[in-house]
């Protein structure tokens, strides 16, 4: 009776020291992996580019970490997919953004707004060995975050600006211009796309004395590069004179995207 209850506890313990050497094991992986992403995430801060990252074997999940230290663009790209396969990438911070990747376009787009340690997940559902690899892009964000400090548009110059997946809805980018005279004023509007199907933009345009009710306004749709909106508010379907407010927005959470915005002459 004592040799039985003796075998039992010798294997109970041998069971214990093995999970947590499994454990320790698992762990130490996981963050040699992160801190070798981190690495090539540095260099990604200082100038625009791709980096290998990893290989990852069938039916598995990874997360990285990417630090970010200004606004930009993360694509995401997955080779060594087949037709019938898929790979579900996701990046997230406070909030998350999920594509699903497949062979007929193996990348994901993510715009980030605000400096942040980001973690990239990768969901291998595929049963191949797929290879990761990332690419940055700095992006400019010339608009003010109010109407005291919006940004001065000027005639024939271009503003760029950028919502990340991250950035709030209610979160607006301000622009301000000043006509001297009657004229037609025309705003080019360009938009680029992230992996979202809702990457839709706001544009509306107020007179300086009533900062409630727009002039006008306009959308910008996912799959739209561009658009030109004309402010037609006087009695012969032109402008008036004075201050104008433009205001830029999002109109979805998930949706992430940069755009430019011009006046022309």
């Amino acid at each position: 009776m004592h040799k039985r209850i003796r075998k039992c506890l010798i294997s109970l313990m041998l069971i214990f020291f093995m999970s947590i050497n499994t454990m320790n094991v698992y762990a130490e992986g996981q963050y040699q992996e992160t801190l070798a992403v981190s690495g090539f995430s540095q260099a990604a801060k200082a100038a625009s580019g791709a980096w290998f990252v990893a290989e990852i074997s069938p039916v598995s999940y990874r997360f990285y970490t990417i630090p970010v230290k200004e606004a930009g663009e993360i694509k995401v790209i997955i080779n060594g997919l087949t037709k019938k396969n898929k790979v579900t990438v996701g990046l997230e911070s406070d909030y998350k953004s999920v594509k699903d990747v497949k062979a007929e376009k193996p990348n994901a787009v993510f715009y980030v707004k605000n400096p942040d340690n980001y973690v990239l997940s990768i969901s291998n559902y595929s049963h191949n060995t797929i290879q990761l690899s990332y690419s940055f892009t700095k992006k400019e964000n010339q608009g003010g975050n109010s109407f005291s400090k919006a940004a001065a548009l000027k005639k024939g110059l271009k503003k760029n600006g950028i919502f990340g997946f991250d950035t709030l809805v209610n979160k607006k980018q301000y622009y301000k211009l000043k006509i001297a005279k009657e004229e037609l004023v025309k705003l080019k509007v360009k938009k680029g796309n992230s992996c979202s199907s809702k990457d839709t933009m706001c544009v509306q345009v107020y007179k300086a004395n009533d900062k409630k009710h727009p002039v006008t306004w306009g959308y910008i749709y996912e799959g739209q590069s561009s658009a030109t909106l004309y402010i037609r508010n006087s009695e012969n379907y032109r402008t008036k004179p004075g201050t104008y407010y433009v205001v830029a927005s999002k109109m979805y959470r998930d949706s992430s995207f940069d755009y430019s915005l011009t006046w022309l002459k």
